[in-house]
């Protein structure tokens, strides 16, 4: 079992990145923005509050998930909005039985997608 870890700043492609990691390596990717969008289109928020709470929500639901495939030894890609955001929620230090990758996204422009897809099938 693996784990690749997708963070970066807001809008710096880590949906991208992940989709095409995914798509690819034939596993699931694990997004708090998509889970909060299909939130967003069944419940819907009236005020900011209700906003944020539907993010915190949409966040549990992704660790929760996560969680579950580590149970089951499912390789998975969750999405982090901020490499700090990784460290913080501990999840640069849980154990996966194999190699745990973090791609940080922040400079995605650089990013040549397919040594990427090489260099991690040669760590698997």
């Amino acid at each position: 079992m693996y784990c690749i870890l997708v963070a970066g700043i807001p809008a710096s492609g880590k949906s991208t990145m992940a989709e095409f990691l995914a798509e690819r390596l034939g596993i699931p990717a694990l997004s708090k923005d998509k889970i909060k969008e299909l939130m967003y289109d069944s419940i819907g928020f009236q005020s900011r509050e209700e906003k944020v709470r539907l993010g915190i929500a949409s966040m549990n639901i992704m660790y929760y998930m996560a969680e579950q495939m580590m149970k089951c030894g499912q390789p998975f890609i969750p999405l982090e909005s901020f490499v700090s955001g990784i460290t913080r929620r501990g999840m640069d230090r849980f154990a996966v039985e194999g190699p745990r990758i973090v791609l940080d996204t922040t400079d995605f422009e650089k990013v040549d997608m397919d040594g990427l897809l090489q260099d991690i099938k040669r760590l698997l």
